[in-house]
């Protein structure tokens, strides 16, 4: 975010990816360490998964999101 480079949302080419979650995103990764962390978890669903900090985060494309609760924005603490 221009405003705050503790802020990030994740790209995956023209797509913005959102955070399957039900409370606010704090990750505990330096902004460059983030993206080594992504991998895709299965391509035609087109869905990722992020490990952070021993927990596990399951990222889609916004467009994707129905009813489940989502982020597109996570929170950068280095603890």
């Amino acid at each position: 975010m221009p405003d705050d480079e503790n802020v990030i949302a994740i790209f995956y080419g023209p797509m913005l990816l959102a955070f399957e979650s039900q409370s606010e995103l704090v990750l505990r990764s330096h902004k460059e360490e983030v993206l080594q962390h992504i991998a895709v978890d299965n391509i035609s669903q087109r869905t990722f998964k992020l490990t952070d900090n021993g927990n596990s985060y399951l990222l889609r494309p916004l467009f994707d999101i129905g009813a489940q609760s989502y982020g597109v924005y996570a929170t950068l603490r280095d603890y």
